[in-house]
């Protein structure tokens, strides 16, 4: 039996919250022990009035404001207390896998899969809401998600570290569905500049990884997945407006 631990924040809309953590918790496939931890700010005075009302089977993290989602979700990740995987949920996608818990375990165990996404049919077949192994997050030196980006990149550059400690892609899992509202990114120069400037900070951070985990990565493969960061990154920027 694999143990999975749930990390759901919201910042006032406990409504989307508590619907997105019973949609969850329905389609469990009761083969494996599941927890949920519901994240809230001290700030938020609307959350805790209907979450008081409603028995939810999850415990609750209520700590001041961070500066980013991403914050909310490393602070949960740094207490693993012994789960398999971790799951960084939103108060607005809402999953539509039936046995979803089965389908991750199966996926992981048999590709030996340290890190993979869900399908977040918002951003399809991108490396948007990560599945991370207890392995990988023990193994890593600095937060999984990095604390420098506050909207944007957070999940790119988490991804960026594992390829660059596997030297392979991060994973998305096709039929593992996550529904959620598609929301028009505004990317500036600038930040797409931020983020390839920190890149050789991730190359450190996947390579200590390997070390760790003993990974065998094939000669050139790291340099082929840094080649095709760079592609993006020209894509990316020739996208901005500003």
């Amino acid at each position: 039996m694999a143990r999975f631990h749930v990390i759901l924040n919201t910042h006032q809309n406990p409504q989307g919250a508590i619907a997105a953590l019973h949609c969850l918790r329905s389609q469990e496939s009761g083969q494996h022990a599941v927890a949920y931890t519901m994240c809230y700010d001290k700030e938020d005075f609307i959350s805790p009035k209907m979450m008081r009302l409603l028995p939810l089977p999850c415990v609750f993290n209520i700590e001041p404001r961070p500066d980013s989602v991403c914050n909310v979700w490393n602070r949960n990740l740094r207490a693993r207390c012994g789960y398999d995987y971790h799951l960084c949920v939103p108060d607005d996608a809402f999953c539509a896998t039936a046995h979803w818990d089965v389908y991750i375990h199966e996926s992981m165990t048999e590709g030996n899969t340290l890190l993979m996404g869900w399908n977040d049919l918002a951003n399809p077949q991108q490396f948007t809401l990560p599945i991370i192994t207890d392995r990988y997050l023990a193994a890593l030196s600095e937060p999984f998600f990095d604390p420098t980006f506050k909207m944007w990149f957070g999940d790119t550059a988490a991804a960026e570290v594992h390829s660059f400690a596997t030297g392979l892609p991060t994973t998305v899992g096709t039929h593992l569905i996550m529904a959620g509202p598609i929301r028009p990114r505004q990317v500036t120069r600038a930040a797409w500049d931020e983020f390839t400037a920190r890149r050789p900070r991730r190359a450190l951070e996947g390579l200590s990884v390997r070390k760790k985990l003993g990974l065998v990565v094939e000669p050139g493969a790291v340099q082929e997945i840094e080649w095709l960061f760079q592609k993006r990154d020209k894509r990316g920027r020739a996208g901005c407006r500003d």
